[in-house]
C-alpha cells in the first residue's frame, strides 16, 4: 500500500512483531518515519510528517 499528500509518496507495512503500522517518506533526501496503531491513524501520521519536512 502507498500514501499520498501534496504530491509526497509513502510507504506503508504492518509489523505483526510490533503490532502497529509504519512506513517512510519515499524519494526525499532524509529518512522520514512514521508509525501508527491503525491504517487511518497512519494516513494522519503521514501528512503530519510531511508538515515538517
Amino acid at each position: 500500500m502507498m500514501l499520498r499528500y501534496k504530491g509526497f509518496i509513502g510507504s506503508a507495512s504492518y509489523s505483526d512483531a510490533d503490532k502497529c503500522y509504519f512506513g517512510k517518506v519515499e524519494n526525499v533526501p532524509d529518512l522520514v518515519n512514521y508509525e501508527a496503531d491503525n491504517e487511518a491513524d497512519l494516513q494522519k501520521a503521514f501528512e503530519d510528517s510531511i508538515e515538517c519536512i
